[in-house]
């Protein structure tokens, strides 16, 4: 009789993946804080940071597109789809990332299926 193979799962855990995005995350607002340059004049300090309000609104968004379409006043739709398939095609990725965590069962324990199938909908609601 030959000898019985042991099925044994490799678990792997998802803090390599958590440490990854929080970096990329981490290197792009830090980017994007970079473009917003503060006022010179202090003099006029709330003028000169109200001027600024493209960039905040960039830093918000996290793209540069739409405060520059906002700045220039031209080709806002343009960048308004553009920034919004950023975000649509970000929310698919994490549909698909969560769809494989559940499916590759590497999820807390801890979490439940219920727990999971509400974050499941809450991450489907964003597409």
């Amino acid at each position: 009789m030959p000898p019985k193979r042991e099925t044994s799962r490799l678990t792997r855990s998802p803090g390599r993946l958590l440490a990854f995005s929080d970096g990329v995350f981490a290197i792009a607002v830090t980017l994007l804080v970079l473009e917003i340059q503060p006022p010179h004049d202090f003099g006029n300090l709330v003028q000169g940071l109200g001027a600024l309000w493209p960039s905040y609104l960039a830093y918000t968004f996290s793209t540069s597109l739409l405060a520059d379409a906002l700045r220039a006043e031209q080709g806002l739709r343009a960048s308004v789809v553009v920034y919004g398939s950023t975000l649509w095609t970000a929310a698919a990725l994490f549909n698909i990332v969560w769809a494989h965590l559940r499916r590759a069962e590497l999820l807390d324990p801890g979490l439940g299926p219920f727990g999971a199938r509400a974050i499941g909908r809450r991450f489907a609601s964003l597409l």
